[in-house]
């Protein structure tokens, strides 16, 4: 299979993928990929909503929260998917050979963010960093089964 496949073909690939996981995870809103079996993807599902929400009211706070309570999803993803680690970081990097690259390196890119968030007093976020964080997020979660 040719590793130049066009954004298309990706989303594709990324779908029936995630197909092929709910079909032999359990169903019904849980999955057992990635050797757990507590994720509850009607919890994340609605997470992810009030995440869109705060995004859509908008403002500096909203926005550091957002993307705060999106690294949390994450990591609470990775964790119930059965990825080792003692931080969220580590969890990230044993989930690297189940996750296809580009929504691993969008994963860095949002904890990075959220990173600069939490440990930089003053940090300030764009709308446009946020939403770019919220969305890499979103391309984690996704390529996990988490949403």
């Amino acid at each position: 299979m040719s590793q130049n496949k066009t954004p298309v073909e990706h989303r594709i690939l990324e779908a029936i993928g995630r197909g092929i996981w709910r079909l032999f995870g359990g169903g019904r809103g849980r999955s057992g990929v990635g050797g757990g079996n507590g994720l509850d993807l009607d919890q994340n599902r609605q997470k992810w909503g009030e995440i869109e929400e705060m995004m859509k009211l908008g403002g500096p706070a909203r926005y550091k929260q957002a993307v705060i309570e999106a690294d949390k999803l994450l990591d609470v993803t990775l964790k119930e998917k059965g990825f080792s680690g003692e931080k969220m970081a580590d969890r990230l990097r044993s989930a690297q050979k189940s996750m296809l690259k580009e929504a691993y390196n969008a994963a860095w890119q949002a904890h990075k963010i959220r990173n600069q968030i939490v440990h930089e007093s003053s940090a300030e976020i764009m709308d446009y960093h946020a939403k770019e964080a919220v969305e890499n997020y979103k391309k984690a979660l996704n390529n996990l089964g988490g949403l």
